[in-house]
């Protein structure tokens, strides 16, 4: 009987993680001023006022900041498990050695539960980037994680940057900084 009793327990627990595990995904829209977004949503973003897009070692010593920087780019999905778009432009300007980005890559988002945010990861980024140890070739593979956008209901919504990525000689170093989304204006992420 208890035997019986310990493999109906385990049956019972079983069914309800297979319920859990196939339960639907949560989905990620993106809105303007509150308003859901069922068409592509072109998005510009640059660096807040007065702060620094900055690339250290994972040590912690700066090998590169830059005070302007631009990322713009469409969503190509307007609803589903996350929304992409590829960037058109990702520059980095007014730096202490040279940046070249030789392909801006594409964003994914995904909304955080319970919240008007949502969790970024860049794709297929490549950019070269001056250090004191020479040239840094860094990337971001399938969905780097590299950040989180605070959405608004009003005025415009923050990106905060905050991510390891793969930079070659040093093997990985943080990219940090936080971007105003310029347009649109009342970005946010939902449900």
């Amino acid at each position: 009987m208890k035997h019986l009793k310990m493999l109906g327990l385990a049956a019972v627990a079983a069914m309800a993680l297979m319920a859990f595990a196939a339960g639907p995904a949560s989905a990620t829209t993106l809105e303007i001023k509150g308003v859901p977004q069922a068409v592509d949503v072109e998005i510009e973003a640059s660096i807040a006022a007065g702060n620094s897009a900055i690339l250290k070692d994972t040590s912690g010593f700066s090998q590169n900041t830059c005070t302007s920087s631009v990322a713009k780019g469409k969503t190509e999905t307007t609803t589903g498990t996350y929304v992409t778009g590829k960037l058109s432009l990702l520059s980095f300007s007014n730096c202490t050695r040279t940046v070249t980005v030789h392909q801006p890559g594409a964003l994914e988002i995904h909304w955080i539960k319970g919240t008007t945010n949502g969790t970024v990861y860049s794709e297929k980024a490549q950019v070269t980037s001056g250090s004191p140890i020479g040239t840094l070739n860094c990337t971001t593979g399938e969905t780097t994680h590299i950040g989180t956008l605070t959405g608004v209901a009003s005025g415009h919504a923050t990106m905060h940057i905050n991510a390891l990525i793969n930079c070659g000689i040093i093997s990985s170093a943080k990219w940090e900084g936080t971007y105003t989304i310029t347009s649109p204006e009342g970005l946010g992420v939902i449900e």
